[in-house]
């Protein structure tokens, strides 16, 4: 067990060196390496019939990758970043479920509709899948290929009909109320915006102050707001905030 605790930082180390060498390669790559690449895919589907138990898995993986791979190039036929998807985690999100991504962290959406939150920042950097500049050097002195588990995040219940998704880190969070009669209380530091996914709700702030929240609408939540109170029938609204506790001042 000794060896594997001192292998096994050994081992992560070398693989996020081979990714960010991969990356590099990809991002520069001309057209026809991009095409030979993705050509070594094509026969994933006959190795996958005569694999073991061992590396079916695997090999089945790769397939999906290929398919993901193969939908991207309909959209951005002579980008060479399409590649670097054969590098990424590829995560399937379902209605209501989360995922959070650390800074430095390559990340793309394939297709579907989500909401982003994400702490204040002018420091936005490309890898590809886009007509605008992609600074490979400057991405790849900020980038963090650490290895990592599948950054699903599990909701935390926070009230009758409403659930927290609070990731390690004092910039953000965000709640879900989803009832078909609410009457929930929701206690905010600092500024926050509201997001109607179903139903008519009723927001009431501290002070007093009341809004209605319809489906499609958004409600920015001022700091001095504190708990806020949500109530109506057949809601499915979203809540982020800021995300820092109680004894930490926020700038208003």
């Amino acid at each position: 067990r000794g060896d594997l605790e001192v292998r096994a930082p050994l081992v992560a180390g070398r693989v996020e060196r081979a990714i960010v060498s991969g990356l590099e390669e990809y991002l520069v790559a001309e057209a026809p390496a991009v095409d030979a690449w993705i050509a070594g895919l094509a026969d994933i589907d006959e190795r996958i019939a005569v694999a073991d138990d061992a590396a079916r898995p695997g090999l089945e993986q790769v397939a999906r990758l290929r398919e993901n791979v193969a939908r991207i190039r309909v959209a951005h036929p002579d980008d060479t970043g399409v590649l670097t998807v054969l590098l990424m985690n590829h995560l399937r999100l379902e209605r209501g479920e989360a995922a959070y991504v650390r800074a430095g962290v390559l990340h793309a959406y394939l297709d579907g509709l989500g909401i982003e939150v994400m702490a204040a920042s002018d420091n936005v950097l490309r890898g590809g899948l886009t007509e605008k500049h992609v600074d490979v050097d400057e991405l790849l002195a900020v980038l963090d290929c650490t290895p990592g588990d599948e950054p699903r995040m599990a909701p935390v219940p926070a009230g009758e009909g409403v659930v927290l998704y609070a990731p390690d880190e004092p910039d953000f969070r965000l709640h879900r109320v989803a009832a078909e009669r609410a009457d929930a209380r929701i206690a905010l530091v600092g500024p926050g915006i509201a997001l109607g996914l179903r139903g008519e709700a009723t927001l009431v702030g501290a002070l007093g102050e009341e809004a209605v929240l319809r489906r499609g609408e958004a409600l920015y939540i001022t700091p001095d707001t504190g708990e806020l109170r949500v109530s109506g029938d057949g809601l499915d609204l979203v809540i982020a905030s800021a995300g820092a506790p109680a004894d930490v001042v926020l700038p208003h």
